[in-house]
């Protein structure tokens, strides 16, 4: 394999394991396979035969795992045959805890920051992205690192010079800081007089006034100020996100914070035959949840192999 060798991440909804090795069925209609992959370098995660060159797939159904050769019996006039030349080949990956929703708006409407590590190059990205809305509208975008500010602490200053009168709020990187610009804070109704919410800091100068830095629960004070997006846009931001996913051989997901509006939009994804991601929802409890329990266990979903919501997301002191 040595340098040549690649990656190649394999979508198929099924463990290798248990297949190496596995003799041909005698070549049938039954036994033609939709893909077989050969001269590859794939790894089966069997301790008893960990390497093998050909897989053979009808379906969601591995046929055969082995050589080159025995995959020969799974080749009909309907197969597509991929050449690996050498490349690996690995099982699906399952992440325990992923936020589609949130990565999938990242890749479609909001403005992503992420990987933007000065202050010049945030704002150049905030002013090309108020280009394409009107002005006054709300920006709202993600993915800034608060390891890039002193105490984490952005200020509100920088986002004041971003062009287009536009209030402006960005949640960083890992979804627990929220950073506002003056006008974001205003129509919040956050000054020196609002006192930190329950399980939330508002960051302030030495006079009380907050600096455009939320922490935790306190993000929420603009976050429900901030537009929604419509039902439409949130769909494609899942559509992103399983797209995005697949691309690194992500198969299987949990849902890490599903709050309550978003049950149905992965209901909608399954009954159109569009959830291309095996998916576990956790559904997302406050520190200070005090509603009604039978209505959170009316939300779980059983469902099939494709989709489930058996899971609570909580925390009790945030990051």
């Amino acid at each position: 394999m040595g340098t040549r060798l690649k990656v190649l991440s394999l979508l198929l909804p099924v463990a290798l394991v248990g297949a190496c090795g596995s003799e041909p069925e005698s070549t049938s209609e039954t036994s033609i396979a939709d893909f077989v992959f050969i001269n590859g370098a794939v790894y089966t995660v069997d301790e008893t035969q960990p390497w093998a060159t050909a897989v053979a797939v009808a379906g969601t159904d591995i046929r055969y795992v082995g050589d080159d050769e025995g995959a020969g019996a799974y080749i009909g006039d309907t197969t597509r045959v991929v050449n690996l030349q050498g490349m690996m080949l690995l099982p699906g990956f399952h992440d325990t805890h992923i936020h589609p929703m949130a990565g999938g708006l990242n890749l479609t409407v909001r403005c992503n920051v992420s990987g933007l590590l000065k202050i010049d190059d945030i704002v150049s990205k905030l002013n090309a992205c108020a280009k394409n809305i009107p002005d006054g509208d709300w920006l709202v975008g993600a993915g800034w690192s608060t390891g890039s500010f002193e105490n984490g602490n952005p200020m509100k200053e920088p986002l004041d010079t971003v062009e287009g009168n536009h209030p402006i709020y960005l949640s960083d990187e890992g979804g627990h800081s929220g950073w506002a610009n003056s006008l974001a804070l205003e129509l919040a109704g956050i000054d020196a007089d609002t006192p930190d919410p329950h399980a939330g800091i508002i960051m302030r100068d030495e006079n009380g006034n907050p600096t455009g830095t939320l922490r935790e629960l306190a993000m929420y004070l603009v976050e429900e100020v901030v537009p929604d997006w419509t039902t439409e846009q949130k769909l494609d931001a899942l559509r992103a996100a399983m797209a995005h996913a697949h691309e690194f051989g992500v198969t299987s997901i949990v849902d890490a914070m599903v709050e309550t509006d978003m049950d149905s939009l992965y209901r909608t994804l399954h009954e159109n035959g569009e959830l291309k991601i095996r998916t576990n929802l956790a559904f997302h409890i406050h520190p200070d949840w005090d509603e009604n329990l039978d209505a959170l266990l009316a939300r779980r979903i059983y469902g099939d192999d494709m989709l489930r919501g058996i899971q609570i997301k909580l925390w009790m002191d945030g990051v």
